[in-house]
């Protein structure tokens, strides 16, 4: 009985999008949010963001720029072009974010990690050139 209902589920895929359960843990929902947003509906709530970000109080990306340009020179390192490519698990958690969050709040944290990487490759070049102490 058990696999009857177990080819059943994953005909289904998930019980709020229907997408494939094929690489979930859960059984019947492909991701936290969507079991969430399936629960809340039930009880006529809301469901709770598990990241949410008051974008008002964040520092937007002119900001964040203007902090690093200021880092950059404070410490005299030339100016860099610094393209960084987040590796796998900053790509899978920039993906959960997306998922899990607000617009805004995906964009402040994208605009956040890019300045961290930035202040990452000035402080290197600075320590390189030897205006800051190796770690």
């Amino acid at each position: 009985m058990l696999d009857v209902v177990a080819e059943i589920d994953a005909t289904l895929g998930c019980q709020q999008c229907g997408q494939s359960l094929e690489s979930s843990v859960d059984a019947d929902f492909c991701s936290e949010a969507c079991q969430r947003t399936w629960r809340a509906a039930r009880v006529g709530a809301t469901p709770d963001l598990p990241f949410t970000l008051d974008t008002d109080t964040v520092m937007g990306a002119d900001e964040l720029d203007a902090l690093v340009e200021a880092l950059r020179t404070h410490l005299g390192v030339e100016a860099t072009d610094v393209n960084v490519t987040p590796d796998e698990g900053v790509q899978r958690g920039l993906a959960e974010i997306r998922e899990m969050s607000e617009p805004g709040a995906y964009q402040a944290v994208e605009n956040i990690m890019g300045a961290v990487a930035q202040i990452r490759a000035i402080c290197n070049h600075a320590r390189a050139a030897g205006a800051l102490p190796a770690q």
